[in-house]
């Protein structure tokens, strides 16, 4: 996995990168400046940019939206140590594909990031449940709201299965608590997709509870 690390402490983005580095994962650059995020991330198109929330000369929250629309080839997690439910909400509204928090083990770390490759939510349950309540109270205007035919149109298991996906759960977990095979769970999630006319599991669930399909 290719890795852009954005953290205004260098010592910091060095001490991780190494430690990612070992588990076998391409660090292709780090930036320890605000301004220069957009740029690394235009000229090394990364497979995730790991980008912290504060810098000395603002937060990276105020660039998000643009930063994934304009880098759509790369997946943008946020890595920090704020965690902020109202933070960790904007930054799942904006378009970012995570939230891991800076105290975990790098192994926590690895795994969130093999979410996301995955397409799937890289945070943890208990968080994304008071992050989503920010995310429901203000719906990001280029996400298009499924018509209520479309949400009834949901089958009792798809209604399971999305409110797993909205607890953070991975097709493996969710294939093991409806007691289905891994495929089925796969394919669950996809015409959940389709339905909803969703692109990712993360704007799945973001409608979900935008809707208020899913409390």
């Amino acid at each position: 996995m290719r890795l852009l690390l954005c953290d205004d402490h260098t010592l910091f983005n060095e001490i991780l990168g190494d430690a990612l580095a070992d588990r076998g994962h391409e660090i292709v650059g780090m930036v320890s400046r605000l301004a220069d995020i957009d740029a690394a991330l235009s000229t090394l198109a990364p497979d995730v940019c790991l980008l912290d929330t504060n810098f000395p000369r603002g937060s990276s929250l105020d660039l998000l939206k643009n930063l994934v629309a304009e880098h759509s080839t790369s997946k943008i997690m946020m890595l920090s140590a704020d965690l902020d439910p109202v933070h960790v909400g904007e930054a799942l509204r904006r378009g970012a594909h995570g939230y891991a928090h800076k105290g975990q083990s790098v192994e926590a770390i690895a795994k969130q990031l093999d979410l996301v490759m995955a397409g799937q939510i890289a945070i943890d349950p208990c968080l994304l449940r008071s992050a989503m309540n920010v995310v429901a109270s203000g719906r990001d205007e280029t996400m298009s709201s499924p018509t209520g035919d479309i949400l009834t149109s949901l089958t009792v298991r798809e209604s399971e299965v999305l409110r797993a996906l909205v607890a953070g759960m991975s097709t493996a977990d969710i294939a093991k608590q409806l007691g289905i095979a891994r495929n089925t769970a796969r394919a669950h999630v996809q015409t959940i997709l389709n339905k909803l006319h969703c692109h990712s599991r993360l704007q799945a669930v973001r409608v979900a509870v935008d809707s208020g399909l899913v409390a």
